[in-house]
């Protein structure tokens, strides 16, 4: 199995500003919130909240979550469709379906080309934690 890398801060504001729009923000949501992309892809424009409550799949519970103001506000503003019920990363090809996992890794790949440092979905929810645990 490969083991996840883990970024700085500067590697995720690289990182951030090579994504395309929708995969932007889902790399915002892990960095803020360690949510597991699974949980991130789930998301529907009815839990976009603050604080955001969120049912966490592996452990079935329901959680809070508090966005930046940034955050929030950028997330209210991608809102392109008043359907509450749908998703708020939706596939570019199936708007009915949640944009799926392989297509926001391809999305990753495409923004480290070029760059001497490696990442993965995984890699914003352990930037989370290594921030929680550096300063709190």
């Amino acid at each position: 199995m490969k083991k996840v890398k883990f970024i700085n801060e500067e590697q995720a504001e690289i990182i951030y500003r090579r994504l395309p729009k929708p995969s932007k923000f889902i790399f915002a949501i892990g960095i803020e919130t360690g949510l597991r992309i699974s949980d991130i892809l789930r998301l529907k424009w009815r839990d976009v909240e603050n604080p955001m409550t969120v049912y966490i799949g592996r452990t079935k519970e329901i959680r809070p979550f508090k966005l930046s103001d940034w955050l929030y506000n950028e997330l209210i503003s991608y809102v392109d469709d008043e359907n509450l019920d749908r998703h708020i990363f939706i596939s570019p090809r199936k708007r009915y379906q949640a944009i799926n996992r392989t297509t926001y890794h391809r999305h990753i790949k495409k923004a480290l080309e070029g760059l001497n440092f490696d990442c993965s979905a995984h890699s914003s929810r352990k930037f989370y934690f290594w921030q929680e645990k550096n300063f709190s």
